[in-house]
């Protein structure tokens, strides 16, 4: 009982964040520049450009995932800022990724309500 009094005291956006999509892919060279071929170095920025790669511009590596969400640039566009991940682990992932020294295999989840992004979570892929 106290948990039902709880959620319904919660936000709205608390209550209804749900996983909206999850894939995996792999973050190559071709993902650290963006399309007007300016360097990428956020990770955030490479994975968004990895979905305008996957989607708009049909530039598929082996190892990359699909996903059926992020289809329109206006999707693509909520990824930036609400990426969440180990940034240690990720540090100076622009430079290594544009090297073709280390390439990331990651396992992306999105959240939020509806098409609304409130997260993406983005996690070291096994591969």
């Amino acid at each position: 009982m106290l948990a039902a009094a709880f959620l319904l005291c919660a936000p709205a956006s608390v209550r209804a964040e749900s996983l909206i999509v999850e894939y995996f892919t792999l973050l190559g060279p071709a993902d650290a520049w963006n399309s007007r071929g300016q360097r990428l170095d956020e990770l955030c920025a490479i994975v968004q450009q990895d979905r305008a790669n996957w989607h708009r511009f049909g530039n598929r590596e082996q190892g990359d995932g699909g996903d059926p969400f992020f289809n329109t640039s206006e999707r693509r566009a909520r990824i930036a800022g609400k990426c969440a991940y180990d940034r240690s682990y990720y540090a100076d992932a622009g430079a290594r990724i544009r090297s073709g020294s280390r390439h990331f295999y990651v396992y992306v989840r999105v959240f939020g309500t509806g098409d609304r992004i409130s997260r993406v979570v983005i996690a070291e892929g096994a591969g």
